[in-house]
């Protein structure tokens, strides 16, 4: 008996010998490695008549002597050529862009609650010119308005809990800052610093070497050294610590170039002879002298910090601010922040309400949209007394609603044609629209008429005038006494008592519930001018009772 680790020694199973097939190539004769050969580019000419549309015409690339598409890359091993998928070169042009990457901005400073608020000194502004005109504006235009320019509005930041102090700058210059260290070295950006330290050159040696390329920093052209000046990283920290604090270290290298220029290692050299150093201003530091600017800082913290920064949970902070006064996540809350509100004005209304109403602007409805002017609207009862120019100019505004003021004047006192006319007539035509003026002035500001920013002119509806109802006598409350005397004959009552008992009380409820429908029938006659928005002095005791 056999086992399968038992060779087998019948010749019939032995394993015949393959060693012939080794010269045979499995696979397509294009595969195999070196029998490919180039086709000569030799093609059997066109004759005009196998195309419709006559000759054909020459192709624009040449497209002699070039590679076909699979032979791009050569494998080394076997010679094979492949194509190489990752060459992108005959693509379209937007593979073929710089991809330069882009600046991220930081991430918004978390902990903190930010709102953006309107100028108050613009929301003064606006009050005196619309005393001024007697002109209603809507407050989604003066959002937009707001949002045209940075300076127009504030932001405010506030600390929430477990969020980061805030550091605000004394000096007006509308810096703030989450960290100590970032407000210290504002001191290089301000405008401020001559008030506590005092600059002086001194002249040094000029180093010497063979220097034949000069770094430069590509943002402000400002030469720092060669690459082998035993001083060039103290020379690159400084100009990142003093011009540019507030970008990334690693950013502001990247935008170093070199200048292989002599008159840029002439420059460099007679800049490197002078250095900087700072005094003190402050009264017993006049022998004290800082020749670094990590020396400045150390000072400024130590005697001058709480001079010029307080520690706060609320800032207020001008839109248009610099960014270098303000730390990159405070300036990615401001980027965010303005540019929604930019898109969705209606999302400053709330906080244009709040303003004006320090100002005691009027805020009220019409249509649908909030609107604020010299007065909110005023429905005109029925049977007003008026004189007759002011009459005239609310009966056109009823008769033709959304139409200008240059309308009203030309209807109600047109000019003649001077052709036509005397000067006498004219004159006195041209006085009459100046009193119509007056008076529709008069009339926007008591609120009987609209004048909106457009110059038209509409008017709240009329409101009927209704007679008083009587009121009803308050009832008597019983004692508990008198009323449970009074239970035994009420239950005693026969039914037929009963049904004309509620017979009465139900008569007295339906002329409630009439009452109810009328004055929800007048409200609805009037969506324009809500009752709410009328004055107690003009509206029914019905209308006032509900609202």
């Amino acid at each position: 008996m056999m086992t399968d680790e038992t060779p087998s020694t019948d010749p019939k199973q032995q394993i015949p010998d393959l060693s012939g097939l080794a010269d045979f190539q499995f696979g397509p004769a294009w595969a195999r490695p070196g029998a490919r050969q180039e086709r000569p580019v030799s093609y059997p000419e066109r004759r005009s008549g196998d195309r419709q549309g006559g000759d054909r015409r020459p192709r624009r690339d040449n497209r002699e002597g070039r590679q076909p598409r699979g032979e791009r890359r050569v494998d080394g091993q076997s010679g094979e050529r492949r194509f190489n998928r990752e060459d992108r070169t005959r693509g379209s042009l937007r593979n073929r862009r710089d991809q330069t990457p882009r600046s991220t901005m930081e991430e918004p400073t978390e902990g903190l609650r930010v709102e953006l608020r309107p100028v108050d000194s613009g929301l003064a502004a606006l009050h005196q010119e619309v005393q001024k005109h007697r002109r209603t504006i809507s407050l989604l235009d003066l959002a937009k308005v707001v949002m045209g320019s940075y300076d127009r509005y504030d932001l405010v930041f506030m600390k929430q809990e477990n969020g980061p102090d805030l550091y605000h700058c004394k000096h007006g210059d509308g810096a703030c800052f989450i960290s100590r260290q970032e407000a210290v070295k504002h001191l290089w950006q301000s405008t401020w610093m001559p008030k506590y330290y005092e600059s002086v050159e001194q002249e040094v040696e000029a180093p010497k070497g063979d220097f034949k390329a000069i770094a430069k920093c590509s943002l402000n052209n400002e030469l720092i050294g060669p690459v082998n000046w035993h001083g060039y990283q103290s020379a690159l920290m400084n100009l990142h610590r003093t011009k540019f604090a507030n970008m990334t270290f690693e950013a502001f290298r990247s935008k170093i170039v070199t200048d292989k220029s002599e008159e840029a290692v002439q420059a460099w050299q007679e800049a490197v002879s002078k250095r900087t150093a700072w005094k003190p201003v402050r009264e017993g530091a006049s022998e004290v002298l800082l020749e670094s600017p990590a020396a400045v800082e150390q000072d400024f913290e130590s005697n001058h910090f709480d001079e010029c920064y307080d520690v706060t949970d609320k800032v207020f902070v001008n839109g248009a601010v610099k960014k270098n006064h303000l730390s990159p996540g405070l300036w990615a809350h401001l980027i965010q922040l303005s540019g929604t509100t930019r898109r969705h004005p209606s999302m400053l209304i709330p906080n244009l309400c709040h303003g004006l109403a320090r100002h005691h602007m009027p805020i009220f409805k019409w249509k649908g949209n909030h609107y604020t002017g010299p007065a909110r609207p005023k429905a005109m009862e029925e049977g007003t007394v008026l004189s007759d120019s002011l009459m005239s100019i609310a009966t056109w505004a009823a008769n033709n609603p959304g139409k200008g003021v240059d309308a009203m004047l030309k209807e109600l006192a047109p000019i003649p044609e001077q052709e036509k006319a005397s000067e006498e007539e004219v004159a006195q035509a041209m006085e009459k629209q100046q009193n119509l003026v007056r008076d529709l002035l008069w009339l926007s500001e008591q609120g009987y008429i609209l004048v909106f920013s457009n110059n038209t002119v509409s008017r709240p509806r009329t409101v009927s005038a209704q007679a008083p109802s009587p009121k009803k006598a308050p009832k008597e409350k019983r004692k508990p006494e008198e009323k449970g005397q009074d239970a035994p004959a009420t239950d005693s009552a026969t039914p037929e008592k009963q049904k004309a008992a509620s017979s009465s009380e139900a008569a007295p409820a339906r002329e409630e519930a009439s009452e109810e429908n009328s004055v929800v029938t007048e409200t609805e006659e009037f969506p324009s001018v809500p009752a709410e928005e009328l004055p107690e002095n003009n509206i029914p005791e019905e209308v006032s009772a509900k609202a």
